[in-house]
């Protein structure tokens, strides 16, 4: 969905003096407008609610800078102008706002698309509060940056809480005296391919090539590419074999990353199989190409670049080897590109990403800290939604971003985009930086770290097909463990599974029967101790430095080892498995729990306590969202499995001053006694005794459940038990044991 945008008209221009208490007013000169198909008068298009957008800066303070534009004292985090209250409509068809719409106020049009937008089905009324914002000065460019609507829903029943959303419309404006005093971004050009974006984008690839010290693409060539230059063929295009084309010199090609859409979208667009192999491999006609595929076609050929590599077209689709092998390459596919093509404001391959829409829908306000046009714009689409997307992004070293309202050229050193009036150093990290600092270090903990942290936004992805979700981390694998030397087991590495194991759900929805009782039919997608066959966003603590403290993870097991069974290992080792295990030789505890309490009165809470014999207490975190308190047949079958200690100041076990109150308080004196004694020794010792004292150091571990008929287990949830609580002193007495985790 595009971005909703504002644009400054400056007709009847003239210069306005900085001390003028009403820059934007009632006077015609310098107005604030919604972009419209055609130009209208713009007193006839507001209404009076609506007219509030009006921009009066002296309204609100501002003075002049010694820069000649307009600053406020007190704008060092930015500023809020709120607008007030301006709309209240009745649900679900607003019609308030579609009669002014009607009537003539297109922002009111505008407005009411962005509510129609939400699901309020079980909303009454709603009302809108309306504020412009202005950038902090710690950005590159302060100024007049968006104007945000505030949706509050009510309910339509009694004692139900609102529902209150925030739907944002970025502000921008031709150059002109207006935009030059609020400092407004530049207004997109009409045409995305523009002569002016087109200079700019072979400028930037060449300061690139020129000057970054960031690594470039090799002269690796994928097996296959599209030749836009085909000789005997209307349009000039073909499939080729690259093992017997010959090349033109200097080799270059263009990789595209796409959402292809829904199933009944994606099977409109042009595939290779078995059964068309042999026609593309002749020709590959235009007229056959859905819209993004067409625009990516026309995009290279006017950056003068003969080969383009689009997965669809370049992958044989019904061949289950060749889409393994190719899959596996898709790491090289994408870092070895001269550049990919990224369509951040599509959401299917029946969508134009060249097509600059004049009237366009706001989005969710999700980024309020982000002040980059481009973060916000990418989230029109869901291109930066999809998995296949992420690895795509991270693995392309040079990218061209083609928005709903600009494009973008961005590489591991710099960015600049249409409507930037300067270069910014890209705001996030790149795997090929990172790949090239510690290929021949020896310190690999922050190397694991950072994996985590893709994994991370990776399980927040949405992906069709869940036996994809190895595949779509397999280029990224391929080149974590080329560079760490490590063994890769199903999102994890063998030599940090003290830590790697360690992951917890935030807010899952699956349940236990969905981790216990898979269906057979069901098509695999890895083992219960891995995140990757799980649904909902994990996370891992960071225990090390240079993210956090030092907080002393040590692994208690004797001994770990993980298998994975590849589907086509040939092909490729780091996608989909047909089967999983891991074998843990550590201490075991069966606390027949005694009592085990929801931690948090929140329903989307997962964690709960389990205090068991001599009044340990454990905080566990459940791999599935449990329905009120858990059942006792569950529990008393719980077993829980020692992997890894930390220094007694971990931040991230729990302090038991905040149990629930019936969970705070002992049975046993004497072991309230103990607790005492132990903090106190540990307030009067010094760190390294502290860390050589077993006694003082948390536990952290998984939960198991048997896997119902054999000896065999299923990983359902993370524990920790701190210091205070019993730490390591838990497991005294546990026996150690050999099992097998599926």
């Amino acid at each position: 969905m595009p971005l909703q945008h504002l644009t400054i008209s400056d007709e009847c221009a003239k210069i306005i003096p900085p001390y003028s208490t009403s820059l934007i007013g009632m006077c015609p000169p310098c107005l604030i407008e919604v972009t419209w198909p055609a130009p209208l008068n713009f007193d006839d298009r507001l209404c009076e609610a609506c007219s509030v957008i009006r921009f009066d800066d002296g309204q609100f303070g501002g003075c002049a800078g010694e820069d000649g534009h307009l600053h406020f004292p007190d704008d060092e985090e930015g500023k809020e102008f709120n607008l007030g209250t301006t709309h209240k409509d009745s649900l679900p068809l607003l019609p308030s706002m579609k009669a002014s719409a009607e009537a003539g106020c297109s922002f009111c049009g505008a407005l009411r698309d962005a509510v129609l937008t939400l699901d309020l089905r079980d909303y009454m009324e709603v009302v809108i509060d309306l504020s412009y914002y202005w950038r902090p000065k710690y950005t590159n460019v302060p100024g007049l940056y968006r104007l945000l609507a505030t949706v509050t829903a009510k309910s339509k029943i009694p004692g139900n809480e609102d529902y209150m959303c925030q739907r944002m419309f970025l502000v921008d404006s031709e150059q002109n005296t207006c935009s030059d005093w609020l400092q407004l971004q530049p207004a997109p050009r009409k045409q995305a391919l523009a002569p002016e974006n087109l200079n700019m984008l072979q400028e930037a690839m060449e300061d690139c090539i020129a000057s970054c010290d960031h690594p470039q693409p090799s002269e690796w060539i994928p097996t296959r590419l599209i030749d836009l230059e085909a000789d005997n063929s209307i349009d000039g295009m073909r499939l080729i074999e690259t093992r017997t084309a010959c090349l033109q010199k200097p080799f270059r090609y263009v990789a595209l990353s796409y959402c292809w859409g829904p199933k009944e979208m994606a099977e409109l667009q042009p595939r290779t199989t078995s059964n068309t192999q042999s026609t593309f491999l002749a020709e590959i006609p235009m007229s056959c190409l859905t819209p993004t595929l067409r625009d990516a076609v026309l995009t290279t050929r006017a950056l003068s670049i003969r080969y383009i590599w689009i997965d669809a077209l370049c992958i044989i689709q019904d061949n289950q080897q060749d889409w393994a092998r190719e899959s596996q390459q898709m790491g090289s596919v994408y870092s070895n590109a001269h550049l990919t093509i990224c369509t951040q404001g599509t959401s299917s391959c029946l969508e134009s990403f060249l097509a600059r829409p004049e009237a366009v829908k706001p989005i969710r306000d999700r980024l309020c800290t982000v002040f980059n046009r481009n973060s916000l714009d990418a989230l029109s689409g869901t291109w930066s939604k999809r998995a296949w997307t992420h690895q795509e992004e991270a693995l392309s070293i040079r990218k061209i971003l083609f928005s709903s309202s600009q494009v973008t050229f961005s590489c591991p050193s710099f960015e600049i985009s249409e409507t930037a009036q300067a270069k910014d150093d890209p705001n996030y990290g790149n795997i090929h930086y990172v790949m090239a600092r510690y290929r021949d270090s020896d310190e690999k903990n922050e190397l694991y770290d950072i994996w985590y942290a893709i994994a991370l936004a990776h399980s927040e992805r949405n992906i069709t097909f869940q036996s994809d979700k190895l595949p779509t981390l397999s280029g990224m694998a391929k080149l974590y463990a080329d560079t760490a030397a490590d063994e890769y087991l199903a999102g994890l590495w063998a030599s940090d599974l003290h830590c790697g194991l360690l992951w917890h759900l935030s807010q899952s929805s699956q349940t236990l029967e969905s981790i216990i009782d898979r269906p057979p039919s069901a098509p695999y997608v890895g083992p219960s101790w891995s995140w990757i066959s799980h649904e909902g966003q994990a996370c891992w603590y960071y225990w090390r430095p240079p993210l956090t403290e030092d907080y002393d993870i040590r692994s208690e097991y004797k001994h770990i080892e993980g298998r994975c069974l590849p589907e086509d290992g040939e092909a490729n080792p780091f996608g989909r498995l047909v089967d999983a295990s891991m074998t843990v030789e550590s201490k075991v505890v069966f606390p027949g729990a005694q009592r085990a309490s929801l931690l948090l009165d929140r329903p989307e809470t997962s964690s709960i306590y389990l205090h068991f014999a001599e009044n340990y207490k454990m905080v566990c975190d459940l791999d599935w969202k449990p329905d009120g308190d858990i059942d006792e047949t569950i529990t008393t079958r719980l077993f829980l499995l020692l992997l890894s200690s930390t220094a007694v100041d971990d931040p991230y076990c729990m302090d038991p001053s905040s149990y629930p109150a019936e969970m705070a308080g002992s049975e046993d004196p004497a072991t309230d006694a103990d607790t005492a004694d132990l903090k106190a020794r540990l307030e009067n010792s010094d760190e390294e005794s502290r860390k050589e004292e077993k006694l003082e150091r948390n536990a952290w571990g998984i939960i198991l459940y048997p896997k119902e008929g054999t000896d065999k287990f299923y990983r359902v949830g993370r524990f920790s038990c701190a210091a205070a609580d019993g730490g390591l002193r838990a497991f005294d007495n546990a026996e150690i044991k050999r099992v097998e985790i599926v």
